[in-house]
């Protein structure tokens, strides 16, 4: 318990990246736009002071506020809001198109502070009221132009946001993805438990982890080559995956030890279990070879680490391989009866 609660603190302390590029720029922006009131008091240009510091002081207020909530989609609307209404109203307060260079990192911003949707429609409604202050203070050469720098702003943050947000999607997929099979790998597997030994049991619904094992693995590697374990592996994996899809999620844990994670109860786990032992078996997943698996079944307990409830799992699966093979075995701590299939 010690442990765990260790673990939780550690997972909890841990900041993520946007939390840290939200510290960042909206403490750069507290400091910056702070110096610059102090400069336009002592210029005497009180108006834009107090627009600078009322800046100032909204980018600290949410820099705090991520520090402490860790609130990172509303704060980065927030600061989004904050960014673009301060390159609008400089304008204004600050006399004119003379101020007009603040458009360019204000409209950026929202990009790497919210999402793709988010910030185009701030920084669009930000255009509609910052261009009519340059149709009616600019010649229309600068009218042209000031269209066509905000518009070039406006495309290449909307192209950075959804190039990134495609690369970051694809990189965590195959981060989380086991290459051989396609089912998510252990990595996947660590974040999902973690996540789940860190929320207590009465804030969460009850989860039972499935351990599978392919029976005589090694045998038919040395019997039909490496080529065809990675068909049984891959044809395993789908066939598994296709049946826990729409209620848990299949994890390849190394080797041909596969993990399920199943949200049901004690007897929706057991059955969900039998039910894939058997399909296996009659699955016919290598031609002329009867392909069978043992499974381990252990409940998600409030008090569980994500090592001690593998650790449970596996032992009920030890025990299934003790008993014969294709089989399932809920773990003995977990029930009261230790063989719930026993295959002749």
């Amino acid at each position: 318990m010690a442990r765990l609660k260790r673990e939780a603190e550690l997972l909890r302390s841990l900041r993520s990246v946007q939390e840290i590029t939200m510290l960042v720029f909206s403490m750069s922006v507290a400091i910056a736009i702070g110096v610059f009131a102090v400069i336009r008091v002592l210029k005497g240009e009180y108006a834009f002071a107090t627009h600078n510091f009322i800046i100032s002081s909204l980018a600290l207020i949410l820099f705090f506020r991520v520090w402490i909530y860790r609130d990172i989609l509303r704060t980065g609307l927030l600061i989004s809001g904050v960014c673009v209404v301060g390159a609008v109203t400089v304008v204004y307060v600050g006399g004119g198109i003379d101020h007009f260079y603040w458009a360019y990192p204000g409209f950026i911003a929202p990009f790497f502070m919210t999402n793709t949707r988010n910030a185009t429609i701030l920084c669009a409604i930000g255009c509609l009221f910052l261009l009519p202050k340059f149709w009616i203070a600019a010649d229309p050469l600068v009218f042209a132009r000031a269209i066509i720098a905000l518009f070039v702003n406006l495309i290449f943050g909307v192209t950075f946001s959804v190039a990134n947000n495609i690369y970051r999607n694809n990189l965590e997929r195959k981060v989380k993805t086991d290459g051989l099979t396609g089912v998510a790998n252990r990595r996947a597997l660590d974040e999902a438990l973690r996540a789940l030994v860190i929320t207590p049991l009465n804030q969460r619904e009850e989860y039972y982890v499935l351990m599978m094992d392919l029976d005589h693995f090694k045998g038919v590697n040395d019997r039909f080559g490496h080529a065809q374990g990675d068909h049984i592996l891959i044809e395993f994996a789908g066939h598994v995956d296709l049946r826990v899809n729409s209620i848990g999620n299949v994890y390849r844990y190394g080797g041909e030890e596969f993990i399920v994670i199943v949200q049901t109860d004690r007897a929706g786990a057991v059955a969900l279990a039998e039910s894939l032992r058997a399909s296996v078996e009659v699955s016919r997943i290598l031609a002329g070879h009867t392909v069978t698996t043992s499974i381990g079944i252990a409940l998600l307990r409030d008090t569980d680490s994500a090592d001690s409830v593998l650790y449970r799992a596996d032992e009920a699966l030890l025990k299934a391989k003790a008993q014969g093979r294709n089989r399932v075995v809920m773990s003995a701590d977990d029930f009261d009866e230790n063989s719930v299939k026993v295959v002749a």
